[in-house]
Formats: structure tokens, sequence, C-alpha cells
């Protein structure tokens, strides 16, 4: 049933829940499962109160004053209460402090990476709290089985469903970290470092079997622990063992944006830098310390792919560092903490300014809110909810709206051939529904209205106008 709810622990509604409260009861929608779940007068009190993110001995203490009932029986029952909203995914327990992540920020950087990446961008990188590590958004309620034709994730798996190649350096810093929590990290790397894993000079790999399986593995993401990752941590519904020093997938990768497809563009911008970041100074590092790259090269060369591998199917030539593989990767982490920023993008030269482009474009559009126009109704996904609206499915089935039915319905008024401000007015006065700043924002963020491409129609059309309005005599 999951970890026993603690006195200190922050009680707080489901994001993908959406509720009504009616007199005495309360109706609840799991937006995810398409199932209503009803609460008689204490639960739906309960659950009114849980809107303010409560402790469990604040929420037990305001349910006592207000009914006038005996403290003991009062926190059983909410203590139940709380228990049952859980099992069905309905309410979530946010800890005060979660072991080896360190209570992390969702987006925060590993702080190598947040050092160097910091003279990139001007100003603070998105906050997607909208996807956290600490509380997965797309875990399965526990009690319910996940299985491969589910949208939601096995809790015990999440989305690490993932062999992390690690770079030799990020190795090393694991292999140097000797703080407490550390020690997780230590541990798994070193059972990498012994087991089946692809290791060399340039870091710690994927074999090939495993990136053939992971390639075509698409419904077991999230779902099997067959292919979860080593560095997953037990604790608390599922931690990181190398969350400071992960690499630049993990580091990059939510299910559910802020700004939507705005926001993923940003951080696969993010992640290619990363990775370009990641190859270059692994190679460099490999140099320093004087071993022959040439046949490393050739591995490096297949890591155009997503899923790359990087030693190929051998460990590659250690020379005078055999037996010493260890002190190798430590060595390597030491090298890449003296790297300054400027000297990375030398490393990898016309890659690395090129990608740096992206991020900073990305970032910019990030940071923009204009809404263009005139603007038309993409190819979505509607399901109705009932009294409780549709959900909207734009640029990711992970990562949905919800908006009221009527105004569901009317957003075909959006056809491209309409200016924005005309098209609202007309929804008003259909349904009575108005669509506010924010809201039209969203709904472009998450690519359920988007522009027209410009494909140069005016320019042609003039063209064209010319051509046929010639005479003979021209």
């Amino acid at each position: 049933m999951g970890p026993t709810v603690t006195s200190t622990d922050r009680l707080c509604h489901a994001r993908h829940v959406v509720s009504i409260v009616q007199g005495s009861h309360a109706v609840l929608l799991d937006t995810q499962e398409c199932r209503y779940h009803t609460l008689n007068e204490v639960g739906a009190r309960v659950w009114q109160l849980l809107s303010d993110g409560p402790d469990l001995s604040a929420l037990v203490a305001t349910v006592c004053a207000e009914f006038d009932a005996r403290s003991d029986r009062v926190e059983n029952d909410v203590v139940a209460l709380i228990a049952d909203l859980r099992s069905r995914g309905l309410v979530r327990v946010e800890r005060r402090t979660l072991p080896v992540i360190d209570g992390g920020r969702a987006s925060a950087l590993p702080p190598l990476y947040a050092t160097w990446i910091e003279q990139v961008l001007d100003g603070s990188l998105p906050d997607e709290h909208h996807a956290t590590c600490q509380d997965c958004a797309m875990a399965q309620p526990v009690g319910q089985a996940a299985t491969v034709n589910s949208t939601r994730f096995d809790p015990q798996v999440k989305c690490c469903t993932y062999l992390p190649v690690l770079p030799n350096y990020l190795v090393g810093q694991i292999l140097s970290d000797t703080s407490e929590s550390g020690a997780i990290g230590r541990q798994s790397v070193r059972e990498r470092l012994s087991g089946a894993s692809v290791a060399s000079p340039l870091g710690i790999g994927m074999s090939r079997d495993y990136a053939a399986i992971y390639k075509h593995a698409g419904p077991l993401f999230g779902r099997s622990e067959a292919l979860r990752c080593p560095h997953f941590v037990e604790t608390n519904g599922g931690a990181c063992g190398i969350w400071r020093h992960r690499n630049s997938v993990c580091a990059t990768y939510f299910c559910k944006f802020g700004r939507g497809a705005i926001g993923k563009a940003f951080w696969d911008a993010l992640l290619e830098l990363l990775g370009l970041v990641e190859r270059y100074v692994a190679i460099w590092c490999v140099r320093e310390l004087d071993l022959d790259v040439n046949a490393l090269d050739v591995a490096m060369l297949r890591n155009g792919t997503s899923l790359p591998s990087w030693a190929g199917d051998n460990g590659g030539d250690w020379g005078a560092w055999r037996g010493r593989e260890e002190q190798f990767y430590m060595e390597t982490a030491d090298l890449a903490r003296r790297l300054s920023w400027g000297q990375v993008v030398d490393l990898g030269g016309v890659d690395i300014r090129a990608s740096i482009k992206k991020v900073q474009q990305a970032h910019a559009t990030h940071a923009r809110t204009e809404v263009p126009e005139p603007l038309r109704l993409a190819p979505v996904s509607m399901l109705q909810a009932g009294s409780l609206g549709t959900v909207i499915s734009g640029y990711s089935l992970y990562d949905m709206l919800r908006v009221p039915t009527a105004l569901a319905n009317a957003l075909d008024h959006f056809n491209g051939r309409r200016a924005n401000s005309e098209v609202l007015k007309i929804i008003s006065a259909e349904t009575g529904e108005s669509i506010d700043a924010n809201t039209l924002g969203r709904l472009v963020d998450f690519r359920v209205l988007v522009p027209l491409p410009d494909l140069g129609a005016t320019d042609l059309g003039a063209s064209v106008r010319d051509l046929v309005t010639r005479t003979p005599a021209d």
C-alpha cells in the first residue's frame, strides 16, 4: 500500500484529478483513468482541506474542531480515508525530505552541468514542477496492476526503464562522491563495472543486446522491471542513486511540461547540447590521460543514434591503467571539473557552438508569450468527461489539457481564416464561455491550436497575379 503517511507529510490533490463539491458531497474525476469517485460529508470536507496542502496533524486537528469528535477516532478515520484515496491515485504525499535526491527541484541540472549551462542562458531554467521524480504524475495507483496497454507507469519502475550511458567523468564523480547518500551510487556503479555493462575508458554504456531490446520496447517503457535502471533506489516511492551526477538524458527528460510543446522543444535542444558535451569531454579526458583513442573513436562515431554505446561490444584498451580502472575514472572527473565552459566549447568546436544557438533560441521562445495568428484547430484527441469537461490531447498523450466541453466543441471555429479576436467573440456568443489570454496561450503551447504554416503564399500569389494579368504587348 506504499509508505505510511507521517504527521509531517504534506497531503495534496493528485494533479490529474478534478472535483466539484455540491452541498455535503463531492465528486472526483480521475482524468487519466476516466473514473468517477464520490465522497460523503466528512470525506468532502477532507478533500476541500487538502487543497491547502496541510500535513496530517493539521488536517486531523481541523476535522476534530469542525465535527466535534474525539481526536483518536478522527485520526483513524482520516488516515483510512487518505490511504484509500492514495490507493486510487487521487491523493499524493510530499515528503519533507527525500534520500539521495536531496529535495532537488525537478528542473535543476546536476551541479557540473549547471555551472556550465548557466553561462549559456540569459535567465533561469524552466521549472517543470508538473513532472517530478519525487511524485511521479504517471504512476499507476497502488493496488492496480500496470499493463502494456495502460497509459500509466508502474510506481516501482516509473520512467526509469533506461540504462544510462555514463561518460567517464560522470562515473568518476559518482565514485568520488564520499557523502552518505553517495554510497548508493558508488555501489550501483561498481556493480555495473563488474557486471554485463560495457565499460571502457570512455565510460559505461549499454550492451548491443540491451540497446536493441530498448529500441523496440515502447510498450514496456515505465512498466518493465527487467529494463529498470540499476541506479533506481526503492525508497519512498523510488529515487535515483546517482541524481547529482546523472547524464544528459536523465537530466532533461520530463513527461509533462509547464508550457507543453514549447517546453519540450527547449529540453530537447538542451539534451542535444549536453550529449555533445559528454562526447567531446569524454574523448578529451582519454587523450589527456595518455590513452590511444584511435580505436575508441570508431565506437564514438556510433553515438549519432539515439541509443549510443560508448564502446561497442568490447572494453577497449586500458593500457597502463588496466587494473586501475576506478582510479582512471576519478582522474577524468578531476579533469572535467577543471574545465571552464569556454574550454568545453573549444573542445566541441562548431558542433557545440551550433547547438548552443539552438538552446538559446528555444529558451528565448520559452520566455515569449505572444500568441500567433490566425490559428487553426490541430488534429487532436478529445475525451468528454461529463460535467467536468473534456480532456484534450495535443502534442502528447502524457500531457493533456482539460477545458469545458462547450468550449472544446467550439474550438473548430479556429479555422485559420479569422483573426483570433473575432473567433473569441463568436465562441463567447455561442457558448457563453470566454477564453482569457492565459487559456488561449496554453491551447497554443500544447499544440491544440496551431498557426498556419508560412509557405510564402503572399509572394507566390503576387507572382501569379502578375503573370496572369500580362498582355502580349508586355
